[in-house]
C-alpha cells in the first residue's frame, strides 16, 4: 500500500488522558517503529505533547472526534502541526482485542497511508454563532417542556386556565401563577389579576378557578410554577447576541450593534470588530433611548435589527436620532439569524 506520511501520529483521547502512537521510519528499510506514550488532558500536558510531536518531526496528527474531548487538543495544536480530525465511524477498528493503545496505532496507520478523510471544522466566528443558535434552541425546547409540565400541573390541580387564556405564561398568566405560589386560592381574586383583553373574560376565568382546587398538588410542586413565571433571560438576550456575532467578523475598525425587537421591550448588544461583547442593554421601545445606546457605539456603527413585525420604526428612528454619526443599517431575517 502506498505510503503518504512517513512520520504520522495517532491520538486516542479519553476524559482523563490521551494515548499517542508516533509512527516513524525504523533502522531497516521499509520498517517502522511505533512509540507509545500517555499524556494528561490538562493544558500544561497539551503544550508538552505539542512540543514532543514537533521534536519528532511529525507531519500529520490524526485524532478521533470523541465527544468534546478532542477540542482542548485540536485547537492549540493546529497552529504548529498538521492536525486531522476524523469521524470515529470512518476510522473504526476491527472488533476483538480493542484498546486505547490499539486505537492510537490504528489511527497512525490510517493516516500514514491516507485512508481517512478529515472532518470539517468551522472557523471561530461560525463556531461562536453555531454555539449561540444551538443554545437558544436548547433553551426554547426546555421552556416548552416546562410550560407543558405547568399545564399538566394546573389540570391536576383543577385549574382550567389554558381553556380561557391563549398563553398560560403571558402577563396575566404569570401574575396568577405568582398569586398561586403565594397561597392565593380565591377564584375572584385570581380572575381580577387578568390584564388587557383578557379582562373581558373575567367571569369565565373565575368559573375555571371554582371547585376542586387541590392544594397538595400546588404546594407540593412549586418548582414548575416558579420556573414558568418568566422565561429564561437568555431566550431574550441570545438573538441580539447572534446578530452581533454574525456581523462582528464581516468588517473591521468599527463597532457593531445587534437589536432584537419585541412588542414592548428590545435588547441591544454592542460588540467590537473582533466579536468581543461590550454592552447588553434591555430597553423599552423608546426612540430616544434607542438612539442614545446606538450613539455609544461611536462613529458609523453598523446596526443589525432583526426583521420582525414592526421593526421599521426602530431603523428609521435610530437613523434620525444618530444621523450625525452616519449609522449604517442592515435588517437580518429571523430565519437566517
Amino acid at each position: 500500500m502506498e505510503l503518504q506520511q512517513e512520520r504520522c501520529a495517532g491520538m486516542d483521547i479519553s476524559k482523563r488522558d490521551v494515548k499517542v502512537c508516533v509512527r516513524t521510519p525504523g533502522k531497516r528499510h521499509r520498517t517502522f517503529d511505533k512509540n507509545i506514550t500517555v499524556w494528561g488532558a490538562i493544558a500544561g500536558e497539551v503544550g508538552s505533547l505539542t512540543q514532543f510531536l514537533v521534536s519528532e518531526q511529525v507531519t500529520l496528527v490524526v485524532m478521533e472526534a470523541t465527544g468534546s474531548y478532542w477540542k482542548p487538543f485540536f485547537y492549540p495544536m493546529k497552529s504548529e502541526l498538521n492536525v486531522m480530525l476524523v469521524n470515529a465511524r470512518h476510522a473504526r477498528n476491527l472488533p476483538g482485542r480493542k484498546t486505547d493503545v490499539s486505537d492510537a496505532q490504528w489511527l497512525a496507520e490510517l493516516g500514514a497511508h491516507g485512508l481517512v478523510r478529515g472532518s470539517f471544522v468551522p472557523p471561530e466566528p461560525i463556531r461562536e454563532l453555531r454555539g449561540l443558535t444551538r443554545a437558544r434552541a436548547t433553551f426554547t425546547q426546555e421552556r416548552t417542556r416546562e410550560i407543558q409540565r405547568l399545564e399538566k400541573l394546573l389540570e391536576d390541580a383543577g385549574l382550567r386556565l389554558s381553556s380561557v387564556a391563549t398563553r398560560t405564561t403571558g402577563v396575566s398568566g404569570r401574575a396568577m401563577l405568582a398569586a398561586l405560589i403565594e397561597g392565593e386560592r380565591d377564584p375572584v381574586v385570581l380572575a381580577e389579576l387578568a390584564k388587557g383583553r383578557l379582562r373581558n373574560k373575567i367571569p369565565a376565568l373565575a368559573s375555571r378557578f371554582h371547585g376542586g382546587l387541590c392544594d397538595w398538588v400546588l404546594n407540593g410542586r412549586k418548582v414548575p410554577l416558579m420556573r414558568c413565571r418568566s422565561g429564561p433571560p437568555l431566550l431574550v438576550a441570545l438573538p441580539a447576541g447572534m446578530l452581533g456575532v454574525f456581523t462582528a467578523h464581516t468588517e473591521g475598525g468599527k463597532q457593531f450593534v445587534g437589536i432584537d425587537l419585541h412588542r414592548r421591550r428590545s435588547v441591544i448588544v454592542r460588540m467590537t470588530d473582533a466579536g468581543a461583547p461590550l454592552e447588553t442593554v434591555r430597553i423599552s421601545n423608546d426612540v430616544e433611548r434607542l438612539a442614545s445606546v446606538i450613539a455609544r457605539a461611536g462613529e458609523a456603527p453598523e446596526t443589525v435589527p432583526e426583521a420582525t413585525y414592526g421593526w421599521s420604526w426602530a431603523v428609521g428612528s435610530a437613523a434620525d436620532g444618530t444621523s450625525a454619526g452616519g449609522v449604517d443599517r442592515a435588517a437580518g431575517h429571523p430565519g437566517t439569524t
